[in-house]
C-alpha cells in the first residue's frame, strides 16, 4: 500500500450535550466545523469511508447527514421512524447505507444520498433568496431576475463540484491502491481501490515492471486531480513516486 506525498488533513468529529456535532483537525486540534445537529443531545457520529459525509444520532431520534465539502445539511431523517434514542450509526464500506441503533430496539437502514443529491441540496439553499421576490413585478423586471438566477443556477453549481472535487483532494480516505497482474499490452498494472474498484491503471515500462511490483509498498502519491462523473467523485490520475535501482522515478495512475 502507498504512501501519501501530498498533505493530508485528518479529522476527528463527536457529538455533544449541547446538541452539536463538532469536528477537528487532529494535527492541529482545530474546532473546524460545528454542526446544529439536534434540538437533543447528539449521541452518535460517524464519517462516510471516503470522509465526504458525517451523520448524527441524536436524543430526537433523528438522524443527520451532512456534507463536509459544503458544510450544510443533505439528508434529515424523520424522529418518526425511530421512537427512542439514536444510540449508534454507521457506514456501509462502500458509503451508500447508513445503519441506525435506536433505543427503540430497532436497527435501521437508509439510503445516502449521492454526488448528484449534494449538488442540489447546495443549489437549493442557495437559490432559496429567490423565492422572496414580492407578489407583483413588472415582466421586464421578471425577465431580468431569471436571467440572473439562471446564471447564479450556473454558478452555484459550478461552485459545488469544485469544494466536492476539493475537499476529495484533501482526504487521505480515497487511498490505498493494492497491485494486480501487469498487462503487456496497455503497459500498465490493475490496481485496486477500494473506492474506486478495478478501474486504475499504473503506467509502466515492461522493463521495469517487476521491480515496480517489488517496491510497489514504498509508493507515495502526489498531486491527485478528480473529477465527477454520472453520480460519483472518480480519480482522473495521481503521479506516483516508486524508488526502482537506487532513484525514485515518477509514474502515473490513470483510467
Amino acid at each position: 500500500m502507498g504512501r501519501p506525498l501530498l498533505r493530508q488533513r485528518p479529522v476527528r468529529g463527536r457529538g455533544a450535550w449541547d446538541n452539536t456535532a463538532r469536528v477537528w483537525e487532529v494535527d492541529s486540534k482545530r474546532l473546524i466545523y460545528t454542526f446544529p445537529a439536534h434540538v437533543s443531545d447528539t449521541w452518535a457520529v460517524a464519517f462516510s469511508p471516503d470522509g465526504q459525509l458525517i451523520a448524527s444520532g441524536g436524543g430526537d431520534h433523528k438522524v443527520k447527514v451532512w456534507d463536509m465539502a459544503t458544510g450544510i445539511l443533505v439528508q434529515d431523517v424523520s424522529g418518526e421512524l425511530h421512537t427512542g434514542e439514536v444510540e449508534n450509526i454507521a457506514f456501509s464500506p462502500d458509503g451508500k447505507t447508513l445503519a441506525s441503533v435506536s433505543r427503540d430496539g430497532t436497527l435501521r437502514t437508509w439510503n445516502l444520498p449521492g454526488t448528484t443529491e449534494r449538488i442540489s441540496a447546495y443549489v437549493k439553499q442557495g437559490m432559496s433568496e429567490w423565492s422572496k421576490q414580492g407578489e407583483f413585478e413588472k415582466s421586464d423586471e421578471y425577465q431580468k431576475r431569471q436571467e440572473r438566477k439562471d446564471r447564479q443556477l450556473a454558478d452555484l453549481t459550478r461552485g459545488c463540484q469544485e469544494k466536492i472535487v476539493n475537499s476529495y483532494g484533501n482526504t487521505a480516505n480515497w487511498q490505498p491502491f493494492t497491485i494486480a497482474q501487469y498487462n503487456a499490452d496497455s503497459e500498465s498494472f490493475t490496481l485496486h481501490s477500494r473506492l474506486f474498484g478495478d478501474k486504475m491503471r499504473l503506467h509502466v515500462p515492461p522493463r521495469e515492471a517487476e521491480r515496480v511490483r517489488a517496491n510497489f509498498s514504498q509508493m507515495r502519491y502526489g498531486n491527485p486531480t478528480f473529477d465527477i462523473d454520472d453520480d460519483q467523485v472518480i480519480l482522473k490520475n495521481v503521479s506516483v513516486l516508486i524508488p526502482v535501482d537506487g532513484t525514485t522515478k515518477t509514474f502515473t495512475i490513470g483510467r
